[in-house]
């Protein structure tokens, strides 16, 4: 698989999104990556990934940078999902 800069994603993106690169190094983000994280997941997932891409897809967008913006307060949370705080310039 490549990396996510191969896919020509930013590196600051992932500290703020997920990321979704596929083996032929195309890049996904946010409720994108989750899509299609889940399509190949497979099984009773790829329904639900496909519907996060259909017209939907702007409250999945909605949803998905909820959860995100408050990953910090959701159960399961650790350390690697802390955004770190902007340098002071």
């Amino acid at each position: 698989m490549g990396s996510a800069c191969e896919a020509g994603v930013a590196g600051q993106e992932g500290l703020y999104e997920v990321l979704w690169v596929t083996p032929v190094g195309t890049g996904y983000g946010g409720s994108d990556a989750v899509a299609k994280l889940l399509m190949s997941a497979g099984g009773a997932w790829s329904p639900l990934g496909a519907a996060l891409l259909v017209p939907a897809r702007s409250a999945a967008h909605v949803l998905y940078r909820l959860a995100a913006d408050n990953r910090s307060r959701l159960p399961g949370r650790s350390r690697a999902c802390a955004v770190p705080e902007p340098r002071s310039a």
